[in-house]
C-alpha cells in the first residue's frame, strides 16, 4: 500500500489527488471482487431486504452499555479491559505518528512510508507469533507477557525525538501488535457471555460498539495531549508512554487484580 502511494505520487508530481483518485481505483476493485464471490448461505436461510433494513434501523451504537447493566463482575471488566487494549491499534495511533514523524522526527515521505511498510509486513509475521503464544501460555500469562513488550514498545517510540527509537521499537512491538495484547481475552469474555446466555451475533455487535468508541476516544485523547504539549512548550514525546499507559499498562493492572 505505501509503495503504490508512493509510486502514483512521483509519477503525478505529488499532486496528492491523483493519490487519492488511485486509492479510490483500488477500493473499487476490491468491491467488485467481493461482489463476484458466490453466495454461501443456503436460499432458504436468507432473510428478506424487508426484514434486513429493519434490523439496520434497530441498530444502537451504545447497546455494549447492555453488558454493564448485568450482574456479572467478570465479564464487565474484561470488556473494559479488551476495550482500552483496542486504543493501541495502528488506527489509533496513526494520526499522531503522523505529527511525531513530521514535525519532531524531520523525516521523509519515503522514510514514512518505509517505516509503514515494515510495521505493516510485521503485523503479519506476529500474528504467527502470536498465534504461537496463545497456544502455548494461559490468558494470564499471555497477556502479561504481551502486554509488557507493547507497553515497553510504544513508550521507546517517545525517548527521544530520534528515529532510532522507532525503529528500535518494532520488535518489542512483535508479541502484541495492533492490539495483539487482547487475544486470549476476547475469547475469554465470549465464553462467559455464552455462559451468561447471550448470542454470540449479539454480543459480538456489542463488543464491535465498545471498540469503536475507544477507537474513537483514543485518537483525540492523543491529538489533545500532543497539541497541549507543543502549545506549552512540553515535550511532545509523552504522547507515547501516555499511549502505552492507557492502552497497555493500564488495562493489564485491571487484569492482573482480577482473581484467577
Amino acid at each position: 500500500g505505501p509503495f503504490i502511494e508512493s509510486i502514483v505520487s512521483k509519477l503525478s508530481g505529488r499532486r496528492p489527488r491523483f493519490t487519492y483518485l488511485a486509492l479510490a481505483l483500488v477500493s473499487f476493485a476490491q468491491l467488485l471482487a467481493s461482489g463476484s464471490m458466490p453466495e454461501t448461505l443456503p436460499r432458504g436461510s436468507r432473510i428478506s431486504g424487508k426484514e434486513f433494513f429493519a434490523s439496520v434501523s434497530s441498530i444502537n451504537p451504545l447497546s455494549f452499555l447492555k453488558i454493564y447493566t448485568g450482574s456479572n463482575t467478570r465479564l464487565k471488566r474484561l470488556v473494559t479491559i479488551t476495550s482500552l487494549q483496542n486504543c493501541l491499534e495502528g488506527r489509533c495511533t496513526s494520526d499522531v505518528f503522523q505529527m511525531w514523524a513530521r514535525n519532531n522526527l524531520k523525516w521523509s515521505a519515503e522514510t514514512i512510508r518505509n517505516y509503514l511498510a515494515l510495521w505493516g509486513g510485521m503485523n503479519v509475521a506476529s500474528g504467527f507469533l502470536q498465534f504461537a503464544c496463545a497456544q502455548r501460555m494461559s490468558a494470564r500469562a499471555y497477556t502479561f507477557f504481551s502486554s509488557v513488550f507493547v507497553g515497553c514498545g510504544v513508550s521507546l517510540e517517545g525517548a527521544a525525538p530520534r528515529g532510532i527509537f522507532m525503529w528500535l521499537s518494532l520488535p518489542l512491538l512483535m508479541p502484541g501488535i495492533n492490539a495483539g495484547t487482547s487475544l486470549k481475552l476476547r475469547r475469554l469474555q465470549t465464553e462467559i457471555a455464552n455462559e451468561e446466555g447471550i448470542g454470540q451475533g449479539e454480543f459480538s455487535a456489542w463488543v464491535n460498539n465498545a471498540r469503536g468508541l475507544s477507537s474513537s476516544l483514543a485518537p483525540w485523547i492523543y491529538g489533545q495531549w500532543y497539541a497541549w504539549c507543543e502549545k506549552h512548550g512540553v515535550y511532545s514525546g509523552t504522547v507515547w508512554p501516555l499511549a502505552g499507559f492507557l492502552g497497555s499498562f493500564l488495562p493489564l493492572g485491571m487484569f492482573m487484580s482480577m482473581s484467577p
